[in-house]
């Protein structure tokens, strides 16, 4: 049998073939190739650790039950909201680098002062870094409620606390009736008065 003659066509596509494996074998054997072949591995497996180790965003919901938080606050004593069982809870995130945070605290105070003796408890948990611990301490020493640092309480049933000021209501039954993360940030006196007066007066 007689081989046919490659066609024009055929040796085109052979040549065309021998450079392409010139070319990837030149490629992969490139030491900026393994460079880069390390460096997007590195960036993928750092990528996935960071998102590993993040907290899940908030867990809590309208109508859950508060889960227990306890731990040290600021004078060190060891806390529990086993204490305030049938009260009406306010639990405010905060920091000291944060301005609305701090224009919210003066009200709260005469709010707490007003409504203490009928039933209400209210928890500021500062998320300032370790290094401003000792700024937030001075700032919220002054004030009258139950003050803590994130780091000393156990809230891993809250989740990633992704903005604050945040604020949480909890009722006399226990039930989270304000997700802090969800709706206005702020605190102002009508939504006191309009949300958590009437769950205090409420004692049943």
């Amino acid at each position: 049998m007689v081989a046919k003659e490659p066609s024009i066509g055929q040796l085109e596509n052979f040549q065309k073939s021998k450079v392409v494996k010139v070319f990837y074998n030149g490629v992969m054997n490139s030491p900026y190739y393994r460079l880069w072949w390390l460096l997007q591995n590195f960036l993928v497996v750092s990528c996935l650790t960071i998102l590993m180790s993040l907290p899940a965003l908030a867990k809590l919901n309208l109508g859950d039950s508060l889960p227990t938080i306890s731990g040290h606050v600021f004078n060190k004593e060891t806390f529990s909201t086993k204490e305030w069982q049938g009260k009406v809870i306010l639990i405010n995130f905060w920091a000291s680098w944060c301005e609305p945070c701090k224009e919210e605290l003066p009200l709260l105070q005469s709010f707490y002062q007003t409504y203490h003796a009928k039933g209400l408890e209210i928890l500021t948990i500062s998320m300032d870094k370790p290094a401003d611990m000792v700024i937030a301490k001075k700032l919220i020493a002054t004030y009258p409620f139950t003050n803590a640092y994130k780091e000393d309480l156990t809230l891993q049933e809250f989740g990633r606390i992704w903005r604050i000021p945040s604020t949480f209501i909890i009722n006399r039954q226990g039930i989270i009736v304000k997700d802090g993360l969800k709706g206005e940030p702020l605190v102002n006196e009508s939504f006191l008065r309009q949300v958590v007066l009437p769950l205090i007066e409420n004692t049943k």
